[in-house]
């Protein structure tokens, strides 16, 4: 197994792993709220979105019916998603190049990077 194939196993774990415990912080903090116990501060359960959350954290507030009338969270949410999506975009662009450089067999070559990376740079 690659390098790269590692690192995207571990970015879909920690995806997985983020989303189910920010579904299940959404429905906790639910619960916590019938029972007018102590609840979780707004700024945790958004940072749970933008730390990659962001899907469980849509599911939570949809499944619970949490914090559906605060523009912070009814349209925040979705912001955060679609920020990430672009970003996971981005990242997917550039696999090729990336995937290349990891591989065991692929010898850097200083004047490929240079042509292909730093000299249409310097040309502009």
């Amino acid at each position: 197994m690659t390098i790269f194939a590692k690192m995207v196993d571990f970015i879909l774990y920690y995806l997985l792993g983020i989303n189910i415990l920010t579904f299940l912080v959404y429905g906790l903090d639910k619960w916590k709220a019938r029972k007018n116990r102590w609840r979780i501060p707004e700024a945790t359960l958004l940072m749970l979105a933008l730390i990659g959350g962001s899907v469980g954290a849509l599911l939570g507030m949809c499944t619970f019916r949490h914090k559906t009338r605060q523009n912070k969270f009814r349209i925040g949410l979705p912001l955060i998603l679609l920020a990430q999506l672009v970003i996971l975009f981005l990242l997917i662009r550039s696999v090729p190049m990336v995937e290349q450089a990891c591989h065991p067999h692929y010898r850097i070559n200083a004047r490929d990077i240079f042509e292909s990376e730093l000299k249409p740079l310097i040309d502009r």
